[in-house]
Formats: C-alpha cells, structure tokens, sequence
C-alpha cells in the first residue's frame, strides 16, 4: 500500500488535494500495475488514508484527497502548518488569503499608483465605486462567505485595494444582508 500512497501523493497539491489521475498512470509511477493499484486504493479508502473530494470542493470528478485516519497520532509541531488542520479554524488561514492582499494602507495603494486624492470629489467618486466592487467580492468569493460570521475576519480578507474609509461598515451590510435573505428562505 505504500507504493500506491507514493504514487498518489505525486500527483496531489502541497495541501494534500487534488489527485485525479488514473490507475494506470499511478502504477507507471510507482512501479505497479493497474490492478494493485485499484487494490491498495480500495484498502488506503477503507482504512481512512485517502477520501474522495466533497462534489462541491473537488477541481475534477473522481478527485482523490489525501488524509490522515482518526487512529493516527501526528506530532503537534506539525499542525502548525496551515495545511495541516483536524477541524477548520475560525480565523482565516493563509491559503484563504487573496494574493493581492497586503500590508499596505489604502493611501500607500493610492500614492504607489499616484493616485492623487486630495479634492473631496474624487475621493468620494473613488469611494463610490470600490463600495460596488466590495460588494461584488464579497457576493462571489466562496472563501470569504464561510467567515460571514466573524466581521474581523472578513476585514483581513478583503482585498486591500478593494479598503476604504467605511469598507468595515459595507462588509457589515452585506453580512446582514445575507442574514436576512436566509431567514426569510427558511
């Protein structure tokens, strides 16, 4: 079964998802043939060492994610590893950071693309359209809904092109929001 795991794991993401690839192509790789393969797979399901991916998280059909079976002890300095969770955290992890997100303020975004704000006009006409680009973020991340619960947490997600003065209360809007036209559904 070892074999079998190798050859999977060559083919998943550092995160331990994303294997699609087929039998055959998984023996070529780890020196056996299709029919090991699909044996030991079988097993690797059965004794929790791989899993099928969830239809609504899965790249691919038939993907194949990596995991560890309950009974298996891990060494707690590896679960410092965003990668590497039992259970999901309630604070964002870095791989639910957006790449453009950065330390960066709002005017060192707005002097680095020498975006003079100065006249009150154009400050709240830029305002006005980073507010319906907010919106539309956060309408379409799948990401940054699973945190709608915690505003904070929304606020470190956000883009920091997409900040402005009054983004937090645009993000509480949208939480809202989003809360009542689920209650109203039930």
């Amino acid at each position: 079964m070892r074999l079998t795991l190798d050859g999977h794991m060559r083919f998943l993401h550092a995160d331990g998802r994303g294997c699609w690839a087929g039998a055959r192509v998984i023996g070529e790789h780890s020196g056996q043939n299709k029919d090991t393969v699909l044996a030991y797979r079988e097993l690797a399901f059965k004794e929790g060492w791989l899993m099928p991916a969830p239809p609504d998280e899965a790249e691919h059909t038939g993907e194949i994610w990596a995991c560890v079976p309950d009974h298996v002890q891990i060494n707690p300095k590896y679960l410092l590893d965003a990668t590497v969770r039992r259970h999901r955290t309630a604070r964002p992890t870095p791989s639910d950071l957006t790449l453009n997100n950065s330390l960066l303020t709002p005017k060192e975004i707005s002097d680095e693309n020498i975006e003079p704000e100065t006249d009150r006009e154009r400050k709240e006409q830029l305002a006005r359209s980073r507010k319906v680009q907010l919106q539309a973020w956060l309408a379409a991340n799948a990401t940054v809904k699973r945190y709608f619960h915690d505003l904070d947490a929304v606020a470190t997600l956000t883009p920091v092109t997409l900040r402005f003065d009054g983004f937090r209360q645009v993000i509480q809007e949208v939480i809202e929001g989003s809360a009542r036209g689920l209650r109203s559904c039930q």
